[in-house]
């Protein structure tokens, strides 16, 4: 079964669906594999698995559409159409899957970018309907190499760590605490109706420096938060930092003057293995406040534990 399409880019070609659905399947991995790769060497166990179930049973689904499609080819007039159709069941994982893994933060330049790729889309189609065995063996390769994107394998690309340092003239111990999703007390009250024991316990140690309302940040991933803060303020998006898989100029700083680090999180988002810039990494399990971290680790015990609610926590 052939169907043939438009003479837009040179000769009119045979859309084979032999040909036209290991294309498509192909495209919508790369699209996937950013995200796969994050899954696979970043993320806890079972995300990975949860990743492939969620994307497979969408992939299946495309792929049926795509199917019933070229097998009622031969009913369709518009020569455009079977073109069109692999480029338009492509949206779904191009703008909502990799667009949005790319994590960029101007909206103009997203919707450029959804813009272009129909472009892009339509001449890989129309290329590797032509060229098949060149055009699937480049994607595949495209799609290995977006995979081991989050392995670890390429060189860091975090600060040098050669840059300068200054000699601390006192060294003392140094707790850093970021608690996710914790609102300080009148955020709480005027959006949530309820008070914060817990933020209100931190503000009153005479021995900590409680952020407050400066350490408040909306809608931004954990990482970049942490990362900021171990570029000492310096904006950055290397989550690599907090597991010591990445230099920083805080972890260089702290250690030229003879500090050991130690890092810890409540489950395996910043990585599952300790890397080279820190001394100790531990994680652990947040389903509940008796098991998160920073109250079950045996460094610490925080005081201010026992003034969560579990419902604040949950």
């Amino acid at each position: 079964m052939n169907i043939p399409y438009p003479k837009f880019l040179g000769h009119a070609v045979a859309v084979k669906p032999a040909h036209a659905i290991p294309l498509f399947v192909l495209l919508q991995v790369y699209f996937a594999s950013n995200l796969l790769s994050f899954g696979f060497w970043k993320s806890g166990e079972g995300v990975f698995e949860y990743m492939l179930l969620f994307f497979g049973v969408w992939l299946a689904g495309l792929v049926l559409l795509l199917w019933l499609f070229l097998a009622a080819g031969r009913g369709f007039n518009a020569v455009w159409l079977p073109l069109a159709v692999l480029v338009v069941l492509s949206v779904p994982f191009a703008w909502e899957v990799w667009i949005r893994s790319m994590e960029i933060d101007s909206s103009a330049m997203r919707k450029t970018l959804r813009v272009v790729l129909f472009a892009v889309m339509y001449l890989y189609f129309h290329i590797g309907l032509q060229r098949f065995r060149e055009t699937a063996g480049a994607l595949l390769l495209l799609c290995v190499l977006s995979f081991v994107g989050h392995a670890g394998l390429s060189p860091p690309t975090g600060p040098s760590r050669d840059f300068d340092t200054v000699e601390m003239d006192k060294t003392p111990n140094i707790h850093v605490i970021m608690l996710d999703s914790l609102t300080h007390a009148p955020f709480s009250r005027e959006f949530m109706g309820v008070e914060n024991p817990a933020a209100d316990y931190l503000e009153s140690l005479d021995d900590t420096i409680y952020a407050g309302t400066l350490g408040f940040v909306e809608s931004t991933p954990t990482r970049y938060s942490w990362s900021t803060l171990f570029n000492l303020g310096k904006k950055s998006r290397d989550g690599g930092v907090f597991s010591g898989s990445s230099p920083s100029r805080l972890t260089v700083l702290l250690r030229r003057n003879g500090y050991g680090i130690t890092t810890g999180f409540s489950n395996e988002f910043f990585g599952w293995r300790k890397g080279e810039f820190v001394d100790h990494y531990h994680t652990g399990k947040a389903q509940e406040l008796k098991y998160d971290l920073v109250c079950a680790s045996p460094k610490g015990k925080l005081r201010f534990c026992s003034e969560f609610s579990q419902s604040v926590f949950s």
